[in-house]
């Protein structure tokens, strides 16, 4: 297992990798590793598993719906950034609030049907008040990003973080279920 995780790290997220029992599982971690909980805020996109949102609520974050495109189906990041700067409010201390109070602590865009989403935009977006994107890779294992920036990226390698499912009907399925967390 030590050898696949090491070499997934390496291959797929460009960093640490962690065999977990699921991808719902691996986000989990994820946002258990960053501290994420009560009185917080993650955004996410509405078109996506039941997890994303589920594993937020778990932990007791607020999942905060931020609209997709049409075309895509992926978060939409001119509506990302609309968000962050015109619905939410910054306070004293530079966090970021919703609506609701909550500090907003991450992004979760989600790739879909193995493409990546807009990653330069959703960046753009999520860099001027230094948030973290998180990717959910569960649906894009060896999908690229053609970055303007960057040059082409791996879907898993973009954001401080990122988690994978093997579910049978993912790009990479296993037996079972099964997952990877990657920092």
């Amino acid at each position: 297992m030590e050898e696949f995780e090491t070499a997934f790290g390496q291959k797929f997220g460009g960093g640490h990798a962690v065999g977990m029992s699921s991808g719902t599982d691996a986000q989990l971690a994820i946002l258990m590793a960053l501290g994420i909980g009560p009185g917080d805020a993650i955004i996410t996109t509405p078109y996506t598993f039941f997890a994303t949102a589920g594993c937020i609520h778990r932990v007791g974050a607020e999942p905060v719906f931020v609209d997709i495109r049409r075309d895509t189906m992926a978060l939409d990041a001119d509506k990302l950034h609309e968000y962050l700067t015109v619905t939410c409010r910054r306070q004293a201390d530079g966090s970021l609030h919703t609506p609701a109070g909550h500090r907003v602590r991450a992004i979760i865009p989600v790739h879909l049907f193995g493409a990546c989403c807009d990653m330069d935009a959703i960046t753009a977006a999520a860099d001027p008040f230094d948030l973290p994107v998180i990717e959910d890779a569960a649906q894009a294992i060896g999908s690229e990003y053609p970055s303007k920036s960057q040059g082409s990226q791996r879907a898993g390698a973009m954001g401080i973080a990122s988690y994978f499912s093997f579910f049978p009907t993912k790009n990479l399925g296993a037996a079972g279920d099964a997952g990877m967390a990657v920092c």
